[in-house]
């Protein structure tokens, strides 16, 4: 059912993508637990069973953002359009602003084995 709600919702599902992505970004992890198998790993995103770190520093609007493009139920997870449109990402923040360990995370996910380079 996962795979046939993917192709018949393309760009849902590449909403729900940039929320995977967004949310491995900002902690370095797979919202997911990767490390179980594919039945497992599939009821768990289908319920939505997930959580958020305990020493989550992004702000509320940006858990928010995570949360409702990760939003299980296709047809209440954010489109493109509110996406762009969410506080979150209308927030302007210098980028001297970005917490070290932000800048740290990216540099690890960079180097991990699930980092494809293509060039």
């Amino acid at each position: 059912q996962l795979e046939k709600d993917c192709s018949d919702n393309k760009i849902e599902s590449d909403m729900w993508a940039i929320g995977v992505t967004v949310y491995q970004l900002l902690t370095g992890k797979y919202p997911f637990d990767t490390k179980i198998g594919r039945d497992d790993l599939n009821g768990r995103i289908m319920s939505c069973n997930y959580g958020f770190p305990e020493d989550w520093s992004h702000g509320q609007d940006c858990k928010d953002f995570v949360e409702r493009l990760l939003e299980p139920t296709v047809k209440n997870r954010l489109t493109p359009e509110a996406a762009l449109a969410h506080p979150w990402l209308q927030w302007q923040a210098p980028l001297w602003n970005v917490k070290p360990e932000v800048i740290q995370r990216l540099k690890s996910y960079r180097k991990s084995n699930d980092f494809l380079f293509i060039c």
